[in-house]
């Protein structure tokens, strides 16, 4: 799994006094702006203040090299910090720097057992139908992290983080079904997300979505329907869809339908 790929608190803001909120929102502003350097000056007092919000993110600015060095050290220090104050976030970076052996030894005892806690604070949020922790919670039981692994519960939990729009879940949901993790009949859902990524206007599902009209796998086989989403693909950039259109003879596919 690609580090890029951990990045998991999308926009939690804690109870903090008023200059305190201000100061994390204009952390956030920054960072979604791809500004990690003026994200960093914001969030670094609070985090030295004992906010463990903004330790957990400068930890993933340490962990990612966001607008600064790239430094586990200091990614592990922050998680730690953070996760003194039972911040769930926090376990589970621990639980991935331990599974990884990210400045520390490889230790999937220890791994597990932070994802363990993840697992249990995160279990009320996502019962209460928070996108995110339903997220996170379906990806620890899908790896199976901490020695439970549980492809049904997982798959219900990304499945109601997707229904919410929440893009992470969708794109974790589109590699379980990919790659049949949840058994051989997922074609058909697979197909199904497929068509609302697309419809979202998602290149890559685009064009899974017309080889799948293409092929006549997991939807009635439709050459006119495959074209056309690999149409919307390739006004993109996409260039294997704008050569899967290429290749298609356009006159022969009506007259098949």
């Amino acid at each position: 799994m690609a580090l890029r790929q951990l990045t998991i608190l999308a926009g939690l803001v804690l109870a903090l006094t008023a200059p305190a909120q201000a100061d994390f929102r204009t952390g956030m502003e920054a960072f979604r702006r791809h500004d990690y350097l003026s994200a960093y000056e914001a969030w670094k007092p609070l985090a030295q203040t004992g906010d463990s919000t903004a330790q957990v993110r400068l930890g993933e600015l340490y962990l990612h090299g966001d607008g600064v060095a790239k430094d586990y050290v200091e990614a592990l220090h922050w998680f730690r910090q953070a996760a003194e104050q039972n911040n769930r976030y926090a376990f589970f970076y621990l639980g991935k720097m331990y599974e990884l052996g990210l400045e520390v030894r490889l230790d999937m005892f220890e791994s597990a057992k932070w994802y363990r806690r993840a697992a249990e604070a995160f279990h009320p949020y996502a019962e209460q139908g928070d996108a995110e922790a339903q997220f996170v919670l379906g990806r620890i039981y899908q790896e199976g992290v901490t020695g439970e692994l549980d492809r049904a519960k997982a798959l219900k939990l990304l499945r109601a983080a997707a229904e919410k729009d929440y893009a992470p879940a969708k794109w974790r949901l589109k590699d379980f079904y990919e790659y049949r993790i949840g058994g051989p009949n997922d074609i058909k859902s697979f197909a199904k997300l497929l068509r609302k990524m697309a419809e979202w206007g998602d290149p890559s599902a685009q064009l899974q979505l017309g080889i799948l009209y293409e092929e006549g796998n997991g939807v009635e086989q439709g050459i006119r329907e495959a074209t056309e989403w690999y149409q919307k693909a390739a006004e993109q950039g996409d260039s294997e869809a704008q050569r899967r259109l290429d290749r298609l003879d356009l006159p022969l596919a009506e007259a098949m339908n």
